[in-house]
């Protein structure tokens, strides 16, 4: 699954982290590590597998709400599974800590990034829709943050941009014209738009921010 999502990494890493971490360095008996192990994974499918189908919306957790809430609930359900276990907890505690803590700390920098408008990848480019020349332009940016911009050339450029950002989860219309906007979380809002410019039949510019 987390192969699947691998356009937004970040989302990924901390998704399957919590379930490797417990099958390989927590889980100590066979029933309450699959009973875990299998909770553990349905709430990775629940964060990934909407991002590998492109769906979007206050259903999808955003990137702020699995760095955030996801290790914490990841350490809340650790917690049962050892003490069903009657397992020693100093081992154990070295891996809730350290995925606690690298959750809030990369939960300030995608705050920081999202609070000054600093666009990255966001599941757009790279790796961008398959069988295009795609080369980045330089950004442009101003008071109110930074626009990405790629280039595209290849038959039906701007068509297949348009479909490569509706499999990206790109179905909200914005308030400006043309753009189109991803919006995650069911608490804590991450909204992106992006917009696809036809320049020749053969040649279109994707542009996306925060």
């Amino acid at each position: 699954m987390a192969a699947f999502a691998w356009h937004d990494p970040v989302v990924a890493v901390f998704a399957a982290a919590p379930v490797l971490i417990w099958c390989l360095g927590v889980a100590r008996s066979k029933q309450t590590g699959l009973v875990i192990g299998v909770i553990q994974v349905l709430i990775a499918a629940w964060v990934l597998v909407p991002r590998a189908l492109g769906i979007s919306g206050s259903a999808v957790p955003s990137i702020l709400e699995v760095c955030l809430f996801l290790p914490l609930v990841s350490v809340l359900i650790w917690i049962v599974g050892v003490r069903q276990e009657r397992s020693n907890v100093v081992a154990p505690v070295f891996g809730f800590a350290a995925l606690f803590v690298a959750g809030v700390l990369m939960t300030g920098v995608v705050v920081l990034d999202y609070a000054e408008g600093n666009t990255g990848a966001e599941g757009v480019w790279p790796p961008g829709p398959s069988g295009l020349r795609m080369v980045e332009l330089e950004p442009g940016c101003g008071s109110g943050g930074c626009t990405r911009t790629v280039e595209a050339t290849g038959d039906h450029a701007a068509q297949r941009m348009h479909d490569f950002l509706d499999s990206r989860g790109f179905t909200t219309p914005s308030e400006y014209k043309d753009w189109m906007c991803r919006h995650t979380g069911i608490v804590l809002t991450y909204k992106v738009c992006a917009v696809v410019e036809e320049k020749s039949p053969t040649t279109a510019h994707l542009s996306w921010s925060i």
